[in-house]
């Protein structure tokens, strides 16, 4: 299953990431950056953006299709 991370780029959020990762399921992490280097994003589905901004969910549904 995939699983959208926002904020994903951080500490808390890249834990999450792992979390999932060792539970079988593929992070898609979206995060803007303003608080966090980008590491935790190496070898994942990342995005950068503020997932305030539309287009940013947008992008994740059609290039992840992500489901509700």
């Amino acid at each position: 299953m995939k699983v959208l991370i926002t904020g994903g780029a951080g500490y808390i959020g890249s834990t999450v990431a792992y979390a999932c990762e060792d539970g079988g399921h593929v992070p898609v992490i979206v995060d803007d950056l303003s608080s966090a280097a980008g590491a935790f994003t190496t070898g994942r589905a990342f995005y950068r953006g503020d997932f305030a901004d539309p287009t940013v969910l947008a992008w994740a549904g059609q290039r992840w299709l992500l489901a509700h």
